[in-house]
Parts: C-alpha cells; sequence; structure tokens
C-alpha cells in the first residue's frame, strides 16, 4: 500500500470517529470530545501522508 491509500484510509476513520463520538453522547458524555480529538488527529495524520505521497510522486 501507498501513501496515497493511508491518506483515504484515515480519512474515513476521521469520519467515522467524528460521526461515532456524536451518536454516542448520550452513552458517555465524553464521546464527543473523544470522537473529534481523534478525528482531527486522523485528518492531520491523513494530510501528512498526502503530501508525502504528492513528494513521492514529483
Amino acid at each position: 500500500m501507498n501513501y496515497r491509500h493511508y491518506s483515504i484510509l484515515l480519512g474515513i476513520l476521521a469520519a467515522i470517529l467524528i460521526v461515532c463520538g456524536t451518536l454516542l453522547k448520550n452513552t458517555y458524555e465524553y464521546f464527543p470530545s473523544i470522537g473529534w480529538i481523534g478525528g482531527l488527529v486522523s485528518l492531520l495524520l491523513a494530510a501528512y501522508f498526502a503530501a508525502k505521497a504528492k513528494k513521492e510522486e514529483a
């Protein structure tokens, strides 16, 4: 798998974390925060791997 696949998978994971955190807010009061923080970290990693893939292509 190259870096482009990592960025796609991490972007999908970020969306899943944010949605699940929001949906589970009645279960545990800190789930939205955990979901948003996890989503942010995943999006930052996705941007890193996307930049690395673009740099590798050039």
